[in-house]
This record gives structure tokens, C-alpha cells and sequence, in this order.
């Protein structure tokens, strides 16, 4: 690397070597009469270009996590050589572009937490986009699909190009008769047909004939309810990216006839106008001390509205995640399987994600100031 002077002469120059993945740092000493003379004011007192190592993630950034990710083609191979670039993200992150290997890793550090969006570019100009939620202390994984690599039908095969882009979704249920609109428990509801691969799962309805899907695929998917006495019903659910859809699926006995005559037509405009009214919330549990992931740590909810009647439990790196809130102000409480508790307060929006972290302390312990 070479410094030139305002006539263009070379007035200093520096050899960097540049390791795979990494930031690489170098230092070009200039000659004196293009330095500050020595009855000058320092580099303290005027704005003269800092000569110090340049200020990392870490010395601005206070809760920061890691990235490490794979670059795979429409049939799952693993691209080496693309090279990734973030379009949108949480804060200040470092001028660099990873390159990832010949098994299609990367990894990115010190990254504020919230969420982020990355574009990969394979050697030959195609690209694809991902979204990831960066958690404070943790390691968060993802996979970006570039659609145009590995598969001979791409975007113009009738495969949508910009799917590997959108958010997943969740779908709630309720299975009622036709009849009577009763709740209908026992109930096996099956995917028939959606915009991407089904779940390999297949919930049963509670008692009160409710029952769920996640990490659905944006579209239009169609069920298929069958329940312990012969009743059997169908529907088609609109799924909307990072948001909680519902759906009514009517059942009734008998012959096909006789269930078409007594099913109404699903409130789809209706179905749409209540989907914004409820929020999603992913929550990460820690130690106080540590930061140390949680599990088995059970998250309640008090606020507007009515509180679920679940608790759901934390995985094993601290995740969890509330649906069906309504909009407003919550306070969520985690509580240990060692007694450890904490608490943190949150304001949903309709139809979005909220992201929190709950800090829990040891009982007994006084919370640190």
C-alpha cells in the first residue's frame, strides 16, 4: 500500500498480509514534511487521523453476539467462495465481507444485538438473503439459500425467487362443528398442500378444540381436520412472514354432501383484520452474572389482555416464545428450575416480533445496582 502526497508523489508505503476471514490491520508511516512539526499541536489537540488501532465492536458496543452461517444452493449444497455483505442490521458493524469456506461457513463477531439481515453473492453474481436475530453473549445460526444455485428449474421453473427472503410464520386454530360452532377436542388437523414443504407433524386439538403450527413458509396452506367420531372438515389459512395467523376449520359427519351443505365459508377478510390484532414474542433467558443460557426456565406473562394458559419452557440456549398477545404493555417473569428469577418489561405491537432477554438472579440473592 502506497501514501501519495497532494502532487502525487509517494510519501510513505506498508506491506499488510490479509488472512481468510479476518480484519487485518496496518500502519503507513508518512514522511516528515507531511507530518504535524514537532512546535505543533499533537494529534490530541487537532483533527489529525488517529494512529492508534481503530476502535473495535467490542470498545463501542456493550451487548454484542456472533454469527455463523452456511451459504447453501436451492438443493442444499454448500457454496464456497460467496461472499457476504450486510443489508440491514442492529448498529455499527465492522467494514469487512467475510468469504465463506468450501463447505459454505462464515462467521461474523461483535455484532450488536437485535436483528440482521445478510445478502450472499456467489462467484458467479447470484445472490440470496437471510434474517437472524443476534442474542447478547450467544452464538446465533443461519442458512441463506441462493435459489439460482443447485437447482435447473429456478425462479423461472415457477420456484418464487424472493422466498428464501420472507419471514416464517405461525398458524392458530380452532376446529368447531358445523352445526352448532362446538369445539371439537381430539382432533387430528393435517397439512395437505402450502406454498413449501409441510411440518412433518400432525397437532391434535385440545379440549377446547384449539390447535398450532410454526416456522410456516408465507402463503396460502391448506388443512384437513379428522376427528374421533368421523367428523371431518377443511380449510385454506393465509399465512403472513413473522406474523400469527388464525383459521376456523367447521367439521361435520356424514358424506362429502353433507358436509359441504352445512360448512360456511371461512371469514378470510375477517381472518385478516384479526391476525393483526395479536403479537409474537422471542425471549432469551440468562444469568445475571454470567450471561449464561437458561433451561427448563418457565416464562409467564401478565398485561393486556388475557394471559395465555401456557408457560412455555426455555430450550437449552435460553429461547422461548410467547404467541397470541394482544398489543400493548406485558411484564414476562421467568422463574428456574434452581429457583432463579427475573423479570423484564415489554411493549408488543400488533401483528409483530418483540425480542427480549430476561436476566434472572438466584433467590435470596440482592440485584445488583
Amino acid at each position: 500500500m502506497q501514501v501519495e502526497g497532494p502532487l502525487g508523489e509517494t510519501v510513505g508505503e506498508a506491506v499488510v498480509h490479509v488472512l481468510n476471514d479476518a480484519l487485518s490491520e496496518v500502519t503507513i508511516e508518512v514522511a516528515a514534511a507531511f507530518a504535524p512539526a514537532s512546535d505543533q499541536p499533537g494529534p490530541s489537540d487537532v483533527d489529525w487521523p488517529p494512529r492508534g488501532r481503530p476502535p473495535s465492536m467490542s470498545d463501542t458496543t456493550t451487548f454484542v453476539g456472533s454469527i455463523r452461517g452456511r451459504v447453501v444452493g436451492a438443493g442444499g449444497s454448500p457454496i464456497g467462495d460467496a461472499t457476504l455483505t450486510v443489508v440491514a442490521g442492529a448498529g455499527q458493524f465492522a467494514d469487512i465481507a467475510p468469504v465463506t469456506d468450501q463447505d459454505g461457513w462464515f462467521a461474523l463477531d461483535n455484532l450488536p444485538v437485535g436483528r440482521w439481515r445478510l445478502r450472499a453473492m456467489e462467484p458467479g453474481g447470484a445472490t440470496g438473503e437471510a434474517a437472524v436475530e443476534v442474542f447478547e453473549n450467544a452464538l446465533s445460526e443461519m442458512t441463506i439459500e441462493i435459489p439460482d444455485v443447485g437447482s435447473n428449474d429456478g425462479p423461472a421453473g415457477g420456484r418464487p425467487a424472493e422466498r428464501p427472503h420472507e419471514l416464517a410464520g405461525s398458524l392458530r386454530g380452532n376446529v368447531i362443528r358445523a352445526d352448532n360452532h362446538e369445539p371439537v377436542g381430539r382432533v387430528t388437523v393435517m397439512i395437505v398442500g402450502g406454498p413449501a414443504a409441510a411440518p412433518d407433524v400432525a397437532p391434535v386439538t385440545d379440549r377446547d378444540g384449539w390447535f398450532a403450527f410454526d416456522d410456516l413458509a408465507p402463503g396460502d396452506w391448506h388443512l384437513r381436520a379428522d376427528g374421533p367420531n368421523g367428523e371431518t372438515g377443511d380449510a385454506t389459512a393465509h399465512v403472513e412472514g413473522g406474523a400469527l395467523s388464525e383459521v376456523t376449520i367447521l367439521v361435520a359427519r356424514g358424506d362429502a354432501d353433507e358436509v359441504l351443505a352445512t360448512r360456511t365459508p371461512p371469514p378470510r377478510t375477517a381472518n385478516k383484520r384479526r391476525r393483526v390484532v395479536t403479537s409474537r414474542v422471542r425471549g432469551r433467558v440468562v444469568r445475571a452474572d454470567t450471561g449464561e443460557p437458561v433451561a427448563d426456565a418457565a416464562i409467564t406473562a401478565s398485561g393486556s389482555g388475557a394471559a395465555p394458559d401456557i408457560a412455555p419452557l426455555s430450550n437449552e440456549e435460553g429461547l422461548f416464545f410467547f404467541d397470541g398477545l394482544a398489543p400493548g404493555q406485558w411484564q414476562l417473569s421467568a422463574l428456574g428450575p434452581r429457583g432463579e428469577a427475573g423479570q423484564t418489561g415489554v411493549k408488543l405491537e400488533a401483528g409483530a416480533i418483540a425480542n427480549i432477554v430476561i436476566r434472572v438472579e438466584a433467590r435470596g440473592r440482592p440485584r445488583r445496582r
